[in-house]
């Protein structure tokens, strides 16, 4: 194998605990596996995340839905995006619980639940500040109302998202959550209502209501800076390849396409088959965010990967699917030696071995 990502199962569990000692028992936990669960492999994520005591799991579309259930996944799940209209059949035979903003949606939810001589579970979503979905304020009453009156739907829920939760600056979030409080005492229901993502769950405890909805913190990971270090979080994933190949270049050698690389002096080079079609050069967007973001630009800093628990660069562009290191930080380095890369979880290719951990 010459390339795969470790996957700690332990450590996902581990994270959800420490998630659920924050907001209590009473609160409920709705554990986001949308994107593959960040790039660890959905039904893995959902198994440990539903062993370890998460009431909901999360995810965007239909497709990622079905392949939970397939699984034998039976605890509720949220669909977190609108999804299309033919689509509601499908939701409906799953026992999906639907976000609802337009009336058009409903109406083709309660069509499909009819036809299965079904009722449909459906949690409203609120536009109370995020702007690409959700019921504008002014149509949330008459909406809600619609749902009600229909027998074959059910308001089981009212949901907003918050753009700016990760701001240190609090009073964005705040007014949107009072928004929030306001149409859903306006709405009147007895029912779930939901608005704390990871970072509202840590710094705005008041939003957390009867359930939180958590992706970033269960991957091991703070949602921003300034909110790191309440919880004992553990890494959860790692993209590591091995060498294929370790070479003693001379000076004036050039590697890889385009030749941009000259080399000043002789130098071990290696050789592993990661490259872009893999995700090699997505980086997680905080690395070159803020001071530190711009630090790295005006250096022109190569990319680096750690090797044997030594920092190395790359060398020249990253191929499709294989990159050149430069060896000289860790001369112990040969055929076969591990290399750990930096690498944006969700982007990292699907196709790559997933080798679970458990201890």
């Amino acid at each position: 194998m010459t390339a795969w990502v470790e996957v700690d199962l332990a450590a996902l569990r581990h994270n959800l605990g420490q998630v659920r000692s924050i907001i209590g028992p009473a609160t409920l936990l709705c554990a986001v596996v949308k994107g593959n669960a960040y790039g660890h492999g959905a039904v893995s994520a959902a198994q440990a995340f539903v062993a370890a005591g998460a009431d909901w799991l999360g995810v965007t579309t239909v497709d990622e839905a079905v392949e939970l259930r397939e699984a034998g996944l039976r605890v509720p799940i949220l669909l977190l995006a609108s999804h299309a209209p033919d689509e509601a059949e499908a939701v409906a035979e799953l026992g999906l619980v639907p976000f609802v903003s337009a009336a058009e949606a409903a109406q083709t939810l309660a069509a499909a639940a009819r036809a299965l001589d079904a009722t449909q579970d459906v949690h409203l979503l609120l536009d109370c500040g995020m702007g690409r979905d959700g019921a504008p304020p002014e149509t949330v009453s008459q909406l809600a109302e619609q749902v009600r009156r229909d027998p074959n739907l059910r308001l089981a829920g009212l949901a907003t998202h918050f753009p700016q939760a990760t701001s240190p600056n609090r009073a964005i979030t705040l007014a949107q959550f009072r928004r929030f409080e306001g149409l859903a005492n306006l709405v009147g229901a007895d029912v779930l209502r939901h608005c704390a993502n990871s970072a509202a769950c840590l710094d705005l405890p008041e939003t957390r209501l009867d359930m939180v909805r958590v992706g970033t913190l269960l991957y091991g990971q703070y949602p921003a800076p300034h909110l790191a270090g309440p919880l004992e979080l553990r890494p959860t994933w790692r993209l590591k390849a091995r060498l294929v190949e370790v070479r003693r270049l001379r000076a004036g050698s050039t590697i890889g396409y385009g030749s941009e690389v000259k080399l000043a002096r002789e130098t071990r080079v290696g050789t592993m088959l990661l490259g872009w079609q893999q995700g090699l050069t997505l980086e997680p967007a905080s690395v070159w965010r803020g001071a530190r973001g711009l630090r790295r630009w005006l250096r022109r800093e190569q990319p680096s990967v750690t090797v044997n628990g030594h920092r190395c660069p790359l060398l020249g562009r990253v191929s499709m699917q294989s990159c050149a290191i430069d060896l000289t930080n860790a001369p112990e380095a040969v055929v076969g030696s591990e290399v750990e890369v930096s690498a944006r979880r969700v982007t990292v290719d699907r196709a790559l071995p997933r080798i679970l951990r458990d201890e």
